[in-house]
């Protein structure tokens, strides 16, 4: 863990929280408030975007948490049930994940964060002179070594017609995309989706679509990485539904046209600007869509010509991406 962040912010006003207030209320309410406050601190050691685990492929055990916090593992169990009653945590195969988190983040250490991604876009850089012997129609694999001494093995494919040779760029530079994340970035700093998952591309469609209404809305940028809690968000979403909820996930078709209509509504426009507030409020959203309340411009024609302007939108990306890396 060493990219951990030293300090999280904690608001003065944190125990009029509802929430707050009713676990004050229970037995164990001291102990109980301490491990919360040990699980923010610990996210912020983790500093993969809320989750907290012993490694990405090792999540915390109610034990293991009951020895690190040094508490009865009793009082362990009984915190974790209560912040998960709450909406306060989720936990999955991934680990413990501190829901709203970034009212929690420090701002100054993701800063120092993000200094590093500019090194990392410094070393694509070098690869992109790299890419101009895909372009030559040379064949066989090119060994990229990067500044930190990694070697990558891209498969170029033989020389191809021009109008095909776009394509394999992307798929090169894909692949080259994915191995550096794999072998080059830490664990808690690669993204846990990447542009070919549905939970980012529907990240990002909710991301275009918010900025369609007001393209000064405060928004993530669109990569992988500064989008990664709006994908965790539309992912729960999928597999478990509503915050709080278990089983009860909405489909990807499902999520597309929920999305359309609350972007479209000249109310829920206004309230929904991120993903979280998409989980937290899809219920109504749904029971409104269906009722055919709202007022909006909805409807299946127009459902489907805006899953077209998406697709279209990520082609011309992808043909974009291709003349950046020229």
């Amino acid at each position: 863990m060493g990219n951990e962040v030293k300090w999280i912010k904690l608001t003065t006003n944190m125990f009029d929280d509802e929430k707050i207030k009713l676990i004050e209320s229970m037995p164990d309410a001291d102990s109980i408030l301490i491990i919360w406050i040990k699980l923010l601190i610990q996210a912020g050691k983790t500093n993969a975007n809320g989750y907290i685990y012993l490694n990405e492929n090792v999540p915390y055990t109610d034990e293991m948490i009951a020895t690190i916090f040094s508490r009865p593992l009793n009082t362990v169990r009984l915190a974790l049930k209560t912040f998960q009653d709450f909406g306060m945590i989720e936990m999955d195969d991934t680990g413990i994940y501190i829901e709203n988190w970034v009212e929690h983040q420090n701002i100054e250490g993701l800063n120092k964060l993000k200094k590093k991604k500019e090194q990392n876009r410094l070393r694509q850089e070098k690869y992109r002179k790299k890419q101009k012997l895909i372009r030559e129609g040379k064949t066989g694999n090119v060994s990229i070594t990067l500044s930190n001494g990694t070697e990558l093995e891209l498969e170029l494919e033989p020389e191809l017609e021009p109008e095909k040779d776009q394509v394999t760029l992307v798929r090169n530079l894909k692949k080259f995309q994915t191995d550096y994340f794999k072998k080059i970035l830490p664990p808690n700093q690669r993204p846990k989706f990447d542009e070919d998952t549905k939970p980012y591309q529907f990240a990002a469609y909710l991301r275009d679509k918010i900025l369609e209404n007001n393209k000064r809305e405060n928004v993530p940028a669109e990569t992988p990485k500064e989008l990664e809690s709006w994908a965790v968000e539309l992912d729960r979403l999928n597999r478990l539904g509503t915050v709080g909820a278990n089983n009860k996930g909405y489909t990807w078709n499902e999520i597309d046209k929920i999305i359309n209509w609350c972007q479209d509504d000249n109310f829920w426009k206004k309230n929904i600007k991120s993903a979280y507030k998409l989980r937290k409020q899809v219920v109504q959203l749904e029971d409104k869509m269906k009722s055919g309340g709202g007022n909006n411009n909805g409807g299946e024609d127009n459902q489907e010509a805006a899953k077209e302007k998406r697709l279209e939108k990520m082609r011309k990306k992808q043909l974009e991406r291709v003349k950046n890396y020229g």
